[in-house]
């Protein structure tokens, strides 16, 4: 199984035909008023692929998304998710179609009390696959704005 996606965004759904509706993606980085601060809105969003011979093709399959603080200490999981492959497959797939399926996951109102540079991770089956990085940036830090 391999990750085709993997993004951090405002909000996400998938929807009619397994279409994927996402609001707000490529989140890189989060301006805290306070620290304390919390994260009014944010989803992870993946898109697995299963290949042919892949053993996860036959058995289920177990997703989670882990956030993780600049130190490593981990800030908070979310709810581990079995997934049948059957789920995956729709009924109509053309000859050669890519065989996957889509993962949504709200991180609604995670808690940040530190500065700096954090990790998202996808787990599959309890181990990392892919990770994303987001710097939250303290209130008294100014907006850098890159140069030509």
């Amino acid at each position: 199984m391999k990750v085709d996606l993997f993004t951090l965004a405002d909000a996400a759904e998938v929807g009619e035909e397994s279409k994927l509706t996402i609001t707000g993606a490529g989140i890189t980085h989060i301006r805290a008023d306070t620290l304390p601060f919390r994260v009014e809105k944010m989803a992870s969003i993946a898109r697995m692929i299963l290949e042919e011979g892949d053993p996860d093709a036959t058995r289920p399959f177990t997703l989670s998304v882990r956030w993780l603080r600049p130190d490593g200490a981990v800030i908070g999981e979310s709810e581990t998710v079995t997934i049948d492959p059957d789920q995956t497959r729709r009924p109509h797939v053309e000859s050669g179609e890519e065989w996957g399926a889509f993962f949504v996951v709200r991180m609604d109102g995670i808690g940040l009390t530190d500065p700096g540079l954090h990790r998202v991770q996808l787990l599959l089956h309890g181990e990392p696959v892919a990770e994303r990085r987001i710097v939250v940036v303290p209130p008294e830090q100014p907006e850098r704005v890159l140069g030509n």
